[in-house]
């Protein structure tokens, strides 16, 4: 090891830093342990100590890292984002950008409480905010206001970047810190939080059978139903003349009939109302050549077409009762299309079910494989989105989503769009955590060196204003928000800690908030607000630097 800049030297720091970070994240304290987070502490130490990571070759170390940890965590959400973005994604955006704006307003307290903090306020909330762009962008802007003063733009400049570095790392670590504190002063139970999260995830259905009476449609087919009562509900069984089986769209509704209804609450009871009556008919009970069964949707044929276009009901003789689709659970319809790894859970005799298990593939062995294409043509697209200027009205210079929000934003969307022809948008979860992981844990190790050389020397010599200004802009409003979504909307703990993350776009802190958990959910709450919260800390810093003329 006598020469850290060979590449084998690079690697066994990088690779002993990492290891050591693992090790770290499995020590608990008082129940609270630090997960993959540990690997950002590890490398802050190994820089700090004196062990480096060659600076030429670190930023791109450290964007592809970022860019793969990205693009995995936008395919893992992307199938059900805007589902939960329709569920509560204005909420969550409302909050965190009263996060950001109760730090604009921190911040420029703060450089009027302590004067030798105003040039640096751009590098503070960028700091406090982990975001990289917002530094760029604000010293773009104060390059131009302050153009005439060439002293006071250098200082500007230094100070903001100086600021940046020390405000950073605490920054990156303020959910670890809050998400333990907040779960304590709560006194949060996490297996409680986690079965209520899976419940408000899925949609609350019901199950009720009913019979038909004399009145307005008895005599129709279902087919002849207007969709305004039949929206949201499938009817899964019929008992007629002693025999259950499933309904189809010619089927006659006749007084007397007794079927199945399921969907939610309100849907099936507006159903039953204008049919008939609930009967005291159990149709579970009745024997019937029926059984039930799970799906696997895998063969590219089916994919992106429509549960009517299949025609299964009519065809086959088979309902679908329910589509799990990336552990959202939907209610089936006939313009609900479908994607690949898809899993419908459908009700009908043998044969007919057999049938509809070769028609969409049940090959789950298809699940396991890991298509590669798809993944590089997926990154590319990323990059070039990330690449893409806009501009927004009022702004001096335009703006980009950068490596961090361009591959999330296709990941999406192209999990969304599922395929194209043999293309197919879609990694196992196995390979999907592996990959993150990786990525997650050489983008913290980066950090860490990129920050940690020399990191409590510059605190010293900054003093005490800039550390505690950066400390305030970061936990005040983060503590604030969180209470009053907690104490007040009631918010369930996993969707805090996922916002939180998303918030501060934290790595680390959705990778905490995910071994907190023991599960994947706070990944829905990060990504409906990772986007805002990569373009809105630009336009603050730019406003902030404004302030400087």
């Amino acid at each position: 090891m006598s020469d850290l800049g060979s590449t084998a030297a690079a690697l066994l720091v990088l690779s002993f830093a990492v290891a050591a970070g693992l090790l770290l994240g499995r020590v608990q304290v008082h129940g609270v342990r630090l997960g993959i987070t540990g690997v950002l502490f590890s490398s802050l130490a190994f820089a700090q100590a004196g062990f480096t990571f060659p600076q030429e070759a670190l930023p791109v170390v450290r964007d592809l890292a970022l860019v793969l940890f990205i693009y995995t965590i936008g395919l893992q959400v992307g199938p059900s984002f805007f589902t939960s973005f329709r569920a509560e994604g204005l909420r969550l955006n409302l909050l965190s950008g009263a996060v950001l704006l109760l730090g604009v307003a921190l911040v420029v307290g703060v450089a009027h409480a302590i004067p030798s903090t105003r040039d640096a306020i751009v590098g503070v909330y960028s700091g406090s905010f982990t975001s990289t762009p917002a530094l760029a962008g604000g010293q773009v802007v104060i390059r131009q206001v302050l153009a005439g003063q060439p002293g006071r733009e250098n200082h500007a400049l230094m100070t903001s970047g100086m600021a940046y570095a020390i405000t950073y790392p605490l920054a990156t670590i303020a959910p670890v810190i809050l998400i333990p504190l907040l779960r304590r002063l709560f006194g949060v139970r996490m297996q409680q939080e986690l079965t209520a999260h899976e419940h408000e995830r899925r949609h609350e259905t019901v199950m009720i059978d009913f019979e038909i009476v004399d009145g307005t449609y008895a005599g129709r087919t279902l087919h002849q139903l207007p969709r305004s009562l039949t929206m949201g509900v499938v009817l899964s069984r019929i008992y007629h003349g002693g025999v259950v089986s499933v309904p189809r769209s010619s089927t006659p509704l006749q007084e007397g009939d007794v079927l199945r209804a399921v969907g939610t609450t309100a849907d099936v009871h507006r159903l039953i109302d204008a049919l008939g009556r609930p009967t005291k008919v159990d149709l579970s009970s009745v024997p019937a050549e029926l059984r039930r069964a799970d799906l696997l949707v895998t063969r590219t044929a089916v994919l992106r077409r429509s549960l009517r276009d299949l025609h299964v009901r009519t065809r086959m003789g088979v309902t679908v009762l329910q589509l799990n689709r990336a552990g959202v659970e939907i209610m089936p319809h006939g313009d609900l299309t479908l994607k690949f790894g898809d899993r419908l859970t459908v009700l009908g005799p043998q044969k007919g079910i057999e049938l509809a298990a070769a028609e969409v593939g049940n090959e789950a062995k298809a699940l396991n494989y890991t298509y590669l294409l798809p993944v590089f043509v997926g990154l590319t697209l990323g990059v070039l989105v990330g690449a893409i200027p806009f501009h927004i009205p009022g702004m001096p210079i335009s703006l980009r989503i950068g490596l961090a929000g361009g591959p999330f934003l296709a990941a999406i969307a192209l999990s969304q769009l599922g395929n194209l022809g043999s293309i197919i948008w879609y990694m196992p979860a196995g390979t999907n955590q592996a990959v993150r992981d990786l990525g997650l844990c050489v983008f913290l190790a980066c950090v860490g060196f990129q920050c940690g050389g020399g990191l409590i020397e510059r605190a010293a010599h900054a003093g005490i204003g800039l550390i505690i200004a950066g400390a305030a802009t970061t936990f005040v409003p983060l503590t604030l928000v969180a209470c009053f979504a907690r104490l007040f909307l009631k918010m369930n703990f996993i969707t805090l800690t996922g916002w939180l993350a998303g918030t501060m776009t934290s790595a680390p802190a959705l990778a905490y908030a995910i071994d907190e958990s023991r599960s994947d959910a706070p990944t829905l709450a990060y990504a409906t607000v990772t986007p805002l919260c990569e373009i809105f800390p630009i336009l603050c810093a730019e406003v902030l630097a404004l302030l400087l003329k």
